[in-house]
């Protein structure tokens, strides 16, 4: 409700908002709405919220693989181990990846140019493996680009490895890039 209060309290022109806003305790001036939304994250609520409805649509499309699992048990056996960690591998990559492809959304306005962008990100970020493999004779570049990589953690789940290391990479990247989107949006916000 407060979400909705500090959008509504700030309508010039409307002389009726005015009136609702004085009932409401609130003072109709701009002041007063930034106060409002960094009193009650309002911004962070919104990215967060845009961040988990696109997880749970990606956690919805994770999930058919499960049911298709489940429904090749019934005709032989299934390594649920390596079935669970791909599993929850790829919900960590796609929660990471989405987290980057919303913070490069929030630097444009433009859809279209955010996609391609997204893509191009997105693809340089699988090809961090390759160019590693052909800087082997640079000493410290395949290092931090390994260090870099998203698919080097995802192998070691594929093979059934839970690696705590990698489920703290996925984690803090999302967390890191959803931080950068808040701030994108507060500092377009106010300035």
């Amino acid at each position: 409700m407060k979400i909705i209060d500090s959008h509504l309290h700030f309508c010039p022109g409307y002389p009726h908002f005015d009136e609702i806003a004085i009932e409401a305790g609130h003072i109709n001036n701009e002041e007063h709405l930034r106060e409002c939304f960094q009193k009650y994250n309002i911004v962070g609520g919104i990215v967060m919220g845009k961040y988990l409805a696109a997880l749970t649509l990606y956690t919805i499309g994770l999930a058919i693989i499960f049911v298709y699992a489940l429904i090749l048990s019934f005709f032989g056996a299934v390594a649920w181990g390596v079935v669970i960690s791909n599993i929850l591998a790829l919900f960590l990559l796609g929660a990471a990846f989405i987290a980057v492809t919303l913070f490069i959304s929030s630097l444009t306005e433009n859809q279209v140019v955010a996609a391609v962008l997204g893509m191009i990100v997105l693809l340089a970020l699988a090809l961090i493996d390759v160019v590693a493999r052909y800087a082997e004779n640079i000493p410290v570049v395949p290092t931090v680009l390994n260090a870099l990589s998203f698919y080097t953690r995802y192998y070691d789940f594929t093979a059934g490895l839970f690696d705590p290391a990698g489920v703290l990479f996925y984690v803090s990247t999302a967390v890191i890039f959803n931080f950068f989107t808040v701030r994108v949006f507060e500092k377009r916000r106010w300035s």
